[in-house]
């Protein structure tokens, strides 16, 4: 049963426990309402959608179908009381065909102007134009070096036991290096 409808006056402050878990709820309404092809993989898919809490990416074959699905989000965002935030959005376009975009500097996609960039990172993996992983590979083992060097002199210490030592180097210093390594080629 529904109860009558009342108005809201306040909402949740950010950073308080429940704003998350409320803004992801939102936000999965919002993406809902994007109609996007269901069967297939990534080879097959006109667009595909990567969402993970507040970190969109919307993966398109071509500016009119990204287009289409910028406009789809808009109008469930604009539902909820959100917005797409110009500033942050941006694009980059992969393709063997590089001369063919090399002039493109900014793509206009419904009423928004976004920026082309190079590169970008998307749950701690560097995503660039030239789907370069060595750059990313690169990465990992200095983050594993700098994990491994704060954790140095317990290794070193001989209070501590070597079991507990190899306890350190697996939940400590190797998720650091292997994070995001299912995706490398």
């Amino acid at each position: 049963m529904m109860t009558e409808e009342f108005a809201i006056n306040k909402g949740l402050r950010q950073g308080y426990a429940l704003s998350t878990q409320l803004f992801n709820v939102v936000l999965e309404k919002v993406m809902r309402h994007i109609q996007i092809n269901k069967g297939g993989s990534i080879y097959t898919r006109t667009l595909q959608i990567l969402a993970y809490a507040d970190d969109v990416n919307l993966i398109g074959r071509s500016t009119g179908r990204l287009n289409d699905a910028v406009i789809q989000m808009e109008e469930g965002a604009n539902e909820v009381g959100l917005r797409i935030n110009e500033e942050k959005t941006k694009y980059e376009i992969i393709t063997r065909n590089k001369v063919r975009f090399r002039n493109e500097q900014h793509l206009q996609v419904y009423n928004y102007e976004f920026e082309r960039v190079g590169e970008f990172m998307y749950l701690g993996s560097m995503i660039t134009e030239s789907s370069d992983d060595n750059t990313e590979r690169k990465d990992r083992i200095m983050a594993g070096n700098r994990s491994y060097y704060s954790v140095l002199p317990l290794l070193r210490s001989k209070a501590v036991s070597r079991t507990t030592k190899i306890i350190m180097y697996k939940t400590i210093i190797r998720p650091v290096v292997l994070y995001g390594s299912e995706a490398w080629c």
